[in-house]
């Protein structure tokens, strides 16, 4: 049973800024715990690598917008099959998609 607060923030896709440096805060000043929970496509893992080690336009102010305690929810491809999740809950990828 879950014993405390939780605050959650979304990003609306790829992690801006501000979002970034909020939860470098959460995380370096209140030592509160940082997961992410994306989408099981090369998208969503980019998603979650952005906020675990930056990005590479921002690689000067990495120290402050890199949050490499964040862990890694889901959604994890094995999800579907445990979970006997329905086809229509997934997408193929194209070649676009990675």
């Amino acid at each position: 049973m879950f014993d405390g607060f939780l605050l959650f923030t979304q990003g609306r896709g790829y992690p801006d800024i501000p979002t970034r440096r909020f939860l470098r805060y959460l995380v370096e000043q209140l030592h509160l715990p940082a997961y992410c929970l994306v989408d099981s496509d090369p998208y969503g893992f980019d998603i979650l690598a952005t906020y675990k080690f930056g990005s590479m336009q921002l690689a000067y102010d990495a120290n402050v917008l890199r949050v490499p305690e964040i862990r890694w929810l889901g959604v994890f491809t094995s999800d579907f099959e445990e979970y006997c999740l329905p086809d229509c809950c997934q997408l193929q990828l194209s070649s676009e998609g990675h």
